[in-house]
């Protein structure tokens, strides 16, 4: 563990020497940013911990050697924006939080390669938009938090893949009214709640 430390940096290739590594825990830190290589070498890890920093940018590929993750905690930092390629490779990922950051728009594409995603926490951010096929691939999300953002509108493709979602949350929003609802929520036929 090296939470709870005044890290500011995670210098290139720190983790080579450690292969069998399977968590690491570096949240409540100073981390502002991420170097491409900052994991490399860690090939068994299944559980990444970055929550409660000030990381504001994302290198493509920095995720990359982490083929077996199954959880990656980013939420409470400064994030703007993300790569519609950032999470290529990541296709044992099964939670993955983003929520309390800034970003405001989710490209298409983003979340394609995460068929094992069963918990996707994006609250507390400021979406406001949910385009048609945002959510494209993730076949596996059981649980879907958008709440606390300040969506205006949901497009009517934009949760046509998630036939096995079982709860969604989209409270505090800013949405007054959806345009045409039934073709919004018609493919969750799973679901259980709803708030």
């Amino acid at each position: 563990h090296l939470t709870n430390n005044r890290l500011s940096s995670i210098p290139s290739e720190t983790f080579v020497g450690s292969p069998n590594l399977h968590s690491l825990f570096l949240g409540y830190n100073q981390l502002t940013s991420l170097h491409s290589d900052s994991f490399a070498g860690l090939t068994s890890l299944r559980e990444l911990d970055l929550r409660h920093n000030k990381i504001s940018e994302i290198p493509t590929g920095v995720f990359a050697p982490l083929m077996f993750l199954r959880k990656l905690h980013l939420s409470h930092n400064e994030v703007k924006s993300i790569s519609s390629v950032l999470f290529q490779g990541l296709n044992r990922l099964e939670m993955l939080s983003l929520s309390g950051n800034s970003i405001s728009t989710i490209h298409e594409g983003t979340f394609e390669n995460l068929t094992s995603l069963q918990g996707l926490f994006l609250s507390w951010n400021k979406l406001t938009v949910l385009e048609d096929r945002t959510f494209c691939n993730l076949h596996s999300l059981l649980n879907l938090n958008l709440k606390d953002n300040e969506i205006v509108r949901i497009d009517p493709g934009a949760f046509t893949c998630l036939n096995r979602l079982e709860s969604l949350n989209l409270e505090r929003n800013r949405f007054g009214e959806l345009d045409k609802p039934r073709l919004i929520f018609e493919n969750l036929t799973k679901l259980h709640h709803m708030d």
